[in-house]
């Protein structure tokens, strides 16, 4: 028997969202297809004739890569992204470099120097390189996207770490619901509801969602049974509103609280959990102490990352970084976070052009939420700025009035200093 993702990897089918129904089921039946396909070719009219096919063996002679150095010489040696591949062409890896054409030679010296020796599965593919392919970019940061975005598209098992990418979870609160409760979701419905994150480990949000839930009393249950409490009711985790325990205006202001928590605006529950597990410590209940220690840590966690995510969706700036011809400058146009457009520029550009440009970014309308498929490029995207921060000048822009940085804007790239390294950065 054969996994689906080995199979689909196998026949160069591209598969995202393994064990997931949808997906699952449509991988499942393009396979089918392909395999029927392949059985015609080899004259298989009858079941037979199919199990017979099946049982013959399959001698696959594994060809040693190769790429020669008029090819790797080809390879741009500015930033970008590039993909090793094997002899059937998939994908073996992917990785961005600020020089694409002396990362690559590097990959392919037989010492294999550029992979660490945490690194084996790497080491071992890259001796049946057969191919390369290079994207070339206008920068370090453009390029790091860009991995992100190919290594998700073709999953190659030797990124493994940024390959893991998946239906990054919510926390759902309905404070319309009569008894509003957390919910750990990987649905985001515009619904009216209120969704915290995305955040990237599962595990946590799910610790936060019950131990904020057992703190304020919320219910737990998918729905109100009405007239019969459950255990959480007399460990006191839990309000009961089920059998009408509690004043709907007292759930609801727990309910409202929880959402301030999560926001970051409400610290005193945080507080007083720390003085409870100081207790704990005191009286040598040190199992209790570190249990409240590390649930209190996946909350304050969630906290920080949803603090995180408010501070980019309200990130509208042009960032300023000088280029390699001491003459022009790079504008990366931040909207909401995200990076909306970048270019190049002569330091002496008018001002009409530069209004131009703002009205064009800042003008048009954006979801105020990052979303799950943003999240990965907003993280990179805040890595690299705190990476090459004292190398940016950073211009803030009114989307409601854009054109008003245009001054400011001007003045940032004319008091750039040509002296300092461009926003390509190091490998």
């Amino acid at each position: 028997s054969y996994k689906l993702d080995s199979l689909c990897a196998a026949l160069g089918f591209p598969f995202v969202q393994r064990h997931r129904a949808g997906p699952d089921a449509e991988a499942t039946v393009s396979l089918l297809l392909r395999l029927l396909e392949t059985a015609i070719e080899r004259g298989v009219d009858s079941l037979s004739k199919l199990l017979k096919l099946q049982q013959q063996p399959i001698v696959q002679r594994r060809r040693r890569g190769s790429v020669d150095e008029a090819q790797v010489a080809s390879l741009p040696s500015g930033p970008g992204v590039y993909m090793l591949k094997d002899s059937h062409g998939r994908v073996m890896y992917v990785g961005k470099s600020v020089n694409v054409r002396q990362r690559v030679r590097t990959h392919l010296r037989p010492s294999g120097t550029a992979c660490s020796p945490a690194q084996p599965r790497l080491r071992r593919r890259l001796r049946h390189v057969a191919d390369v392919e290079a994207i070339e970019t206008s920068s370090e940061l453009e390029a790091l996207l860009l991995e992100s975005k190919l290594v998700k598209r073709y999953l190659p098992e030797a990124n493994s770490m940024l390959r893991e990418y998946q239906d990054y979870p919510f926390i759902k609160l309905d404070l319309r619901e009569r008894y509003p409760r957390l919910v750990a979701t990987r649905e985001r419905p515009t619904d009216g509801a209120l969704y915290f994150g995305p955040f990237r480990r599962a595990g946590v949000v799910a610790s936060a969602v019950t131990f904020l839930s057992d703190q304020l009393g919320l219910r737990q249950c998918a729905t109100v049974r009405g007239g019969q409490a459950c255990a959480l009711l007399e460990m006191k985790k839990c309000l009961g509103p089920c059998v009408r325990a509690v004043d709907d205006a007292i759930y609801t202001v727990a309910a409202e609280r929880a959402a301030n928590v999560l926001r970051g605006e409400d610290t005193s529950l945080l507080e007083q959990a720390a003085e409870r597990r100081d207790a704990l410590g005191e009286a040598l209940r040190f199992e209790e102490a570190a249990e409240l220690r590390d649930r209190m840590r996946d909350l304050e966690q969630v906290i920080s990352v949803q603090q995180r995510l408010t501070s980019f969706s309200e990130r509208n700036v042009v960032l300023v970084t000088p280029e390699r011809q001491r003459d022009r400058a790079r504008l990366l146009f931040l909207r909401s976070g995200r990076l909306a457009d970048e270019v190049s520029l002569p330091l002496r550009a008018t001002p009409s052009h530069l209004r131009y440009l703002l009205r064009r970014v800042y003008s048009t309308a954006t979801a105020p939420v990052i979303s799950r498929d943003e999240l990965d490029d907003v993280l990179i995207l805040d890595a690299w700025l705190r990476r090459h921060g004292e190398q940016v000048a950073r211009v803030t822009v009114d989307p409601s009035a854009p054109v008003l940085a245009a001054d400011a804007l001007r003045d940032a790239m004319r008091s750039t200093s040509a002296s300092i390294p461009a926003c390509a950065g190091s490998a």
